[in-house]
């Protein structure tokens, strides 16, 4: 498995905080055609702007390349929410739905009952 292009994780990333192009655009303080061309492939943040990038994605300049999430030793590496991958994400979010909702059904749970 190959690793994502850049433009193909600002992209991952900009959606997966449920942001239209024109949105992360305002969030960076950028025009739109900026965030599209990053995401077309046709041009690249500056350091400056992958600073302001990263810090509003969660992520390390390392992790929006592509960086694997495991070490060559198979160790995972967290360092914080921006290690997690999509997929863990998407697990986590999971998870903490389940929680929401048997957190919710038993609030509805009449005492004594079980």
């Amino acid at each position: 498995m190959s690793l994502p292009t850049l433009a193909e994780r600002i992209r991952e990333e900009r959606e997966w905080i449920s942001a239209t192009c024109e949105q992360l655009a305002g969030m960076l303080g950028e025009p739109v055609g900026v965030v599209e061309a990053w995401e077309a492939g046709e041009s690249a943040p500056t350091g400056e702007q992958m600073v302001r990038l990263t810090g509003l994605l969660g992520l390390s300049v390392e992790r929006l390349h592509g960086a694997p999430l495991r070490s060559g030793s198979g160790d995972v590496l967290f360092c914080g929410s921006g290690d997690l991958t999509h997929e863990d994400r998407f697990q986590v979010a999971r998870f903490a739905e389940y929680l929401r909702h048997r957190g919710s059904v038993s609030a509805k749970t009449p005492e004594g009952a079980s």
